[in-house]
């Protein structure tokens, strides 16, 4: 087991995920199309280029990744691109991709990817919509005995969710998710090909705020959670192990109460912090050792870069003034307890209630909080502190 905290893994290095990639393949192969929630950092990349990677006989796995993307002619070049450079795909239509992209198809294999992407989006972007259907129509010569293709779409909400603030591009936007749509319910494609999508912001939030949610009503959420306690103490065993740095059940107990949700990343971010901490010490655990690690490393200004992304997701969430500064509301008063506050959401009169639990299931949905036993309290622990110091501003 070799890996860094935070880049993507796959193979021998992807831990504790058999059973989610076990259960996706069960929805793909039952004819599925697959919309993938996760809370940030619980692995979803490292999901879906493994199923590139380990993909199935009788499969060609494509990954694109779009979060890079600021228009649909960029979404198609990319995902073009990706499926046009496996090896099977080639093959199996050579004679009939020179149709697509004024030839340029014919050049894939004699120069890099990234040119390749960049030449096919020279070639569509005067009518990307005829060439995707002139794709779309390629793939609906595929034969029943061929492999089926799944298409991943990795981060599509971003570029999707930004093109909103520009109504040429909500329109261009909705032209590109009306062709997805109809490449997913085509009767000829059925069983043949199928699409993956995920983000770090939710699809089905973007596509309520877009008033299209019927573009993905015919998709099967699939929600990855995050892991189990069991399955973050194995892991963080099997580090200590590897580091030769002896770390104790109860040192494991306390690590994974005080994150309380055990979101990958931020597991392996706590090791990692741990033995640095360690280096000048002996080999006994020093009392007070992890929560001062958690307080001042994990949710202190140390290395919390990757927290930043929750407020700037706010941003991209709400567009008022208001919507903001009541989810702000919100969340401060969520970040106070590590229980949550209750769920009941008062308010002056039934429209502000209405709009507040509106403000609420967005931040559920985008996975700040969650409802637990009655109360509303945030995802991940690590995030509420860092959240009560870093953005409520409370540092005791």
């Amino acid at each position: 087991m070799e890996s860094v905290a935070g880049a993507p893994v796959v193979g021998d290095d992807l831990f504790g995920r058999e059973q989610e990639l076990a259960h996706i393949w069960r929805m793909l192969e039952r004819g599925a199309h697959v919309l993938m929630t996760a809370p940030r950092r619980a692995g979803k990349t490292s999901l879906m280029r493994e199923l590139e990677r380990g993909s199935r006989d009788g499969w060609i796995v494509a990954y694109a990744d779009v979060e890079a993307c600021t228009e649909p002619v960029d979404i198609v070049a990319e995902i073009l691109g990706e499926i046009a450079k496996k090896k099977e795909f080639k093959k199996r239509y050579r004679d009939k991709m020179s149709n697509l992209f004024d030839k340029v198809a014919d050049r894939v294999g004699s120069i890099s990817v990234s040119i390749f992407k960049a030449e096919i989006r020279s070639a569509v972007k005067s009518n990307w919509k005829r060439e995707a259907e002139k794709f779309q129509n390629l793939l609906r010569s595929s034969k029943p005995k061929d492999s089926k293709l799944l298409i991943i779409i990795d981060e599509l909400p971003i570029p999707i969710n930004n093109m909103l603030k520009n109504e040429q591009q909500r329109r261009e936007a909705e032209i590109f998710l009306s062709w997805l749509r109809k490449l997913r319910q085509d009767q000829k494609l059925r069983n043949r090909v199928h699409t993956l999508i995920g983000g770090s912001i939710g699809m089905e939030g973007v596509m309520r705020r877009m008033g299209k949610s019927s573009l993905i009503n015919d998709m099967k959420t699939y929600h990855l959670p995050s892991w189990s306690k069991e399955t973050a103490a194995k892991f963080l065993r099997k580090l200590s192990e590897r580091e030769q740095f002896q770390l104790d059940e109860s040192s494991i107990e306390e690590m994974l109460a005080l994150l309380q949700d055990p979101i990958p990343y931020h597991v392996h971010l706590f090791f990692e912090k741990l033995p640095a901490e360690l280096a000048n010490k002996s080999g006994t655990m020093p009392a007070g050792l992890i929560k001062r690690c958690f307080d001042e490393q994990l949710a202190g200004f140390q290395g919390t870069a990757h927290l930043e992304h929750y407020k700037e997701k706010l941003e991209s969430i709400f567009e008022t003034k208001e919507e903001m500064s009541m989810a702000h509301e919100i969340l401060k008063a969520a970040c106070m307890q590590q229980n949550g506050i209750k769920s009941d959401i008062d308010a002056t009169n039934s429209e502000g209630k209405e709009a507040t639990q509106l403000i609420l299931n967005e931040l559920i949905a985008e996975k700040f909080l969650a409802i637990e036993n009655g109360n509303i309290r945030f995802y991940s622990n690590l995030l509420r502190c860092w959240w009560r110091k870093q953005v409520a501003g409370v540092r005791t």
